[in-house]
Parts: C-alpha cells; sequence; structure tokens
C-alpha cells in the first residue's frame, strides 16, 4: 500500500465500507455482533472488538475530518 504520500497511505486505511462508522460504534459500546448490527448497516463477524492504540489514535482524527468535511464540501 506504501505510496509517496502520507495522507494516500492513511486514507487507504479508513476507506473501507463502513471503516469510520464501525470505528465510532466500538468506540460507543457497541461491541457485541447483535450492538453493532442494530448500530451500522453491515454483518460483523460474531466476536467482540476492541480497539488497539493504533485505532484509537485513529478515532481522534474523526472529528477532525468531519469538521473539514463540514467547512469545505461543496
Amino acid at each position: 500500500m506504501s505510496t509517496t504520500c502520507p495522507v494516500q497511505d492513511t486514507i487507504a486505511v479508513v476507506k473501507g465500507k463502513f471503516t469510520v462508522e464501525i470505528l465510532e460504534a466500538i468506540h460507543n459500546g457497541y461491541n457485541h455482533y447483535g450492538m453493532l448490527k442494530n448500530q451500522i448497516p453491515t454483518i460483523p463477524p460474531q466476536i467482540a472488538y476492541h480497539f488497539t492504540d493504533k485505532g484509537l489514535k485513529l478515532l481522534q482524527l474523526v472529528p477532525e475530518i468531519k469538521a473539514w468535511y463540514g467547512d469545505y464540501h461543496e
């Protein structure tokens, strides 16, 4: 995946279908199949999810990305 642009590499990691929604749902305590199923439109495996340090760090960027999008989306 490595490109010459760190921003493109980061976007490649988070561009998957429902990635941000899944991160936010898990952060908000929806960490079991039934809870996630009701929270987001996808079928995750029947396991409990927990954040790694890398995931928590990425989650910190989501509000800033949303704010930027809100300010500059045409």
